[in-house]
């Protein structure tokens, strides 16, 4: 407890009394180190001096003395404080934020915060950043919260630097939700509730996955079809061919080689130029998808990904039913009568 004297024709002496009332506590006898002089209300540190003295009131062993010239303008708030080891702050800023002041990493600047003024440092530079729209104008940083706090509240006594948004990560969301609602905080997200907003849209519903497996199965489905009709109808056309290649010695390894030999141009076009305009149709279309639910750009931008380990599991299906296909055909070509087919081609 602490208690001023009224203010006469010097300085008002500041009194520390042990017990000035029944049950009283001291809570601070300014005699402790930890005490200084408030810093970083100007820019460059206060010049103020506060020093103890002999001279004290009748009883006291001695005083402090406050000192200080305001040679330019007098800061906001003046006295004494704790006396916090005041490092440079690190501070990490978004690219273009940091072009516009002129900034290079390692360099030091002026921080204002509050009307408080601390040294910090360029620790480094982003692009991205949760939350942030990397479009927007406003500048923006990333510091050690705790830290600036400290710095700022320590400096500024008459008013108070506090947090306004909290994230937590809990095995209890809803004891959470309720213990903030409780306390006065009614401007609670949870991640369950914007999940719950999100499956109200159909599609994400459904599993935009789940759609896009469904969709590539059934073009997967469809081309092996379609292969295998081709061949089964190509194989009902040129049974004369291969009647006659029968009849000059060739055996099945042999017809078989020259089916694949012949329909290999047809898959490996196929497959290769579907690959490739498949690659370009994505790199295309996502530049339209791109956007969010407003029109916008979403941040951070689509990068187009290519899972080649889906890519060769496709290939490897398809080349199955090549194979398939092909066996089916070269048995379809030796169950044939070869002198039936010869004699319907004389006809």
């Amino acid at each position: 407890s602490a208690t001023a004297a009224p203010p006469t024709t010097g300085l008002a002496a500041l009194q520390v009394l042990d017990a000035p009332w029944p049950d009283a506590q001291t809570v601070a006898s300014f005699d402790d180190p930890a005490f200084a002089v408030i810093q970083g209300t100007r820019i460059g540190g206060s010049d103020d001096t506060a020093r103890p003295v002999d001279d004290a009131p009748p009883g006291l062993e001695g005083s402090l003395r406050y000192e200080w010239l305001d040679s330019t303008f007098a800061p906001g708030a003046r006295g004494m404080g704790l006396d916090l080891e005041t490092k440079t702050v690190g501070i990490y800023l978004a690219r273009s934020t940091a072009a516009d002041l002129e900034l290079s990493e390692g360099d030091t600047f002026t921080l204002s915060v509050l009307g408080r003024f601390m040294t910090a440092q360029l620790a480094g530079v982003f692009d991205y950043f949760p939350t942030w729209d990397g479009d927007s104008e406003r500048g923006f940083g990333v510091v050690d919260a705790s830290r600036v706090f400290a710095q700022v509240n320590v400096a500024a006594p008459d008013r108070a630097l506090v947090y306004q948004e909290a994230w937590f990560a809990t095995e209890a969301p809803d004891e959470t939700s309720d213990a903030l609602l409780a306390a006065g905080i009614d401007d609670v997200v949870t991640r369950q509730g914007i999940e719950e907003a999100q499956q109200q849209d159909p599609l994400i519903a459904a599993g935009w996955s789940g759609i896009l497996a469904i969709a590539f199965a059934a073009v997967l489905l469809l081309s092996a079809i379609g292969f295998v009709v081709y061949s089964y109808l190509t194989a009902q056309q040129r049974g004369l061919e291969f009647a006659i290649l029968r009849t000059l010695g060739f055996s099945k390894g042999q017809i078989f080689s020259v089916v694949m030999f012949e329909h290999l141009f047809v898959i490996v076009a196929g497959m290769g130029l579907g690959t490739i305009v498949g690659l370009r149709i994505g790199a295309i279309m996502m530049g339209f998808l791109s956007t969010d639910e407003r029109g916008a750009e979403v941040v951070p931008p689509f990068i187009l990904g290519v899972s080649w380990t889906q890519v060769l599991l496709v290939w490897a299906i398809l080349g199955a039913v090549f194979v398939g296909t092909i066996a089916g055909v070269v048995g379809m070509y030796f169950r044939l009568a070869v002198h039936r087919v010869l004699r319907i081609g004389d006809a």
